[in-house]
C-alpha cells in the first residue's frame, strides 16, 4: 500500500513539473522580436551618433574606403579608423585602405 501511495505521489509530482516547464510560445516569440527590434534600433541609433561625431570632429578621408567600403577618418591623433554597425571605433592600418571608386 506504501509502494502504491509513494508511486502515484511521485507521479502526480512529474506531471506537474512537465506542466510547470511548458512554455507560451506565442508570447515568447513575439518578446524575442520585440528585444531584437530593440536591440537594431539602439546599435543604429550609436551608429548614427557616432558618425555624426566623426563629421564633426575628424577629418573624413575622401579618397580611402575601408576594407568593406566604409568611410574612414582621421581622428586629433592620426590614427584613422572607419565606424562599425554598432557605432564602434574600428582603428585600421593604412595598408588596410582602399582606393575610394569614384561615380
Amino acid at each position: 500500500m506504501k509502494k502504491l501511495i509513494l508511486t502515484t505521489a511521485f507521479a502526480g509530482m512529474v506531471s506537474i513539473a512537465a506542466f510547470a516547464q511548458e512554455k507560451n510560445t506565442k508570447t515568447d516569440t513575439v518578446v524575442n522580436d520585440i528585444k531584437k527590434g530593440v536591440k537594431k534600433a539602439g546599435h543604429k541609433t550609436a551608429e548614427l551618433g557616432v558618425k555624426g561625431g566623426a563629421k564633426i570632429l575628424d577629418q573624413q578621408i575622401k579618397d580611402k574606403v575601408g576594407p568593406a567600403g566604409q568611410s574612414v577618418y582621421r581622428d586629433g591623433k592620426d590614427r584613422i579608423y572607419y565606424i562599425d554597425g554598432k557605432g564602434n571605433k574600428i582603428y585600421i592600418k593604412t595598408s588596410d585602405l582602399k582606393p575610394a571608386k569614384t561615380p
